[in-house]
C-alpha cells in the first residue's frame, strides 16, 4: 500500500506552500477608491454646520470606501518561491483620510483600520456649492505610506433662506439680476424664477444663470413688484423696483419673505 507515502507527501506539500505566504511590504502594496469615488449631494441642511455628532442625514449617500492590494509581490517575487508566491497584507494597515478644500465638509473618520483587503469611511457634506472637493485616502504600515488615491464630490445649493436682501445697481434695458441675488444659508447662489408682470418682461435665464428682465421708457415714474421662485416653483420672496421716466432706468430690490424692508 503506497497511500501513507502519498498523504505525507501531501502535507509536506501543503506546509510548503504555507511557508510561502508571508507579510507585503509596504513597497509592494497600493490601494484605490473602489466606491463613492465621485457623488453629488446638497449642501448640509440648515443649520447642521455646527460641529456636534455626526448623523445619516448629513452623509453624502455612499461610503468611500477603498480596496487594497499587493501588485508589487507578484512583481517583486520571493526569493525560492517565484514571482506568484502569495502576500498578506500586514496587520496594523490603516487608511488615513482628509478633506481638501474649505466648505467641503469631513470624513467622520481620520483613520479607520484596514479589516480584510479594504477600509471606509463617511463623508459629511459641506457647505460650498458649486466646486469640486477632495477626499484624500492614505495607506500607511507602522508609519509608511504605501498608496493614496482620492474620491471627490460637488455639492448643489440648499434651499433658498427667507432672509436674503440684494439691491441692484440702476441699469438700462435689457438688464441681468444676477444668480447671487438669491442665496442659501451659507450664502451659495440658488437658481431662480421672476413672475412676469404688465410693466417688466423676464426674457428668460441669461449666461450667468440670472434672469434677463426688459421694459418699456414709461412716460412717468411707475413702480411694481414681481415674486421670486425657487426652481421648483415655490414663491421664495419678492423683487420690489421703479422704473424712472428720466433716465430709463430700473432699480430693484429682490428680498426673502423674512427681510425687512
Amino acid at each position: 500500500m503506497r497511500t501513507l507515502p502519498l498523504l505525507a507527501a501531501a502535507a509536506l506539500l501543503a506546509a510548503c506552500q504555507g511557508e510561502g505566504a508571508r507579510i507585503a511590504r509596504p513597497e509592494e502594496m497600493a490601494l484605490e477608491v473602489e466606491r463613492g469615488f465621485h457623488q453629488i449631494g446638497p449642501v448640509l441642511p440648515d443649520g447642521n454646520a455646527i460641529p456636534g455628532e455626526p448623523t445619516v442625514q448629513q452623509m453624502l449617500p455612499q461610503p468611500v470606501l477603498v480596496r487594497v492590494t499587493t501588485p508589487g509581490a507578484l512583481s517583486l517575487g520571493v526569493a525560492g518561491t517565484g514571482p506568484s508566491a502569495a502576500a498578506q497584507i500586514p496587520s496594523g494597515a490603516v487608511v488615513h483620510w482628509n478633506v481638501v478644500g474649505n466648505g467641503c465638509g469631513e470624513p467622520v473618520d481620520a483613520e479607520t483600520p484596514v479589516e480584510g483587503d479594504s477600509a471606509y469611511t463617511l463623508w459629511r457634506r459641506g457647505t460650498k456649492a458649486g466646486v469640486i472637493c477632495k477626499l484624500a485616502a492614505v495607506g500607511r504600515v507602522d508609519g509608511v505610506e504605501f498608496g493614496t488615491d482620492t474620491a471627490t464630490a460637488e455639492f448643489t445649493p440648499g434651499n433658498a433662506t427667507r432672509t436674503f436682501r440684494y439691491a441692484g445697481a440702476p441699469c438700462d434695458a435689457p438688464c441681468t439680476v444676477p444668480v447671487e441675488a438669491v442665496v442659501d444659508s451659507y450664502g451659495n447662489a440658488v437658481p431662480f424664477k421672476l413672475s412676469t408682470d404688465q410693466r417688466l418682461t423676464v426674457l428668460g435665464v441669461s449666461g450667468s444663470q440670472g434672469r434677463t428682465v426688459t421694459w418699456n421708457v414709461p412716460a412717468q415714474d411707475v413702480a411694481g413688484a414681481q415674486t421670486v421662485l425657487a426652481a421648483n416653483g415655490l414663491p421664495v420672496g419678492h423683487m420690489e423696483y421703479t422704473i424712472s421716466a428720466t433716465d430709463g432706468r430700473l432699480r430693484y430690490v429682490i428680498r426673502g419673505y423674512d427681510t425687512e424692508p
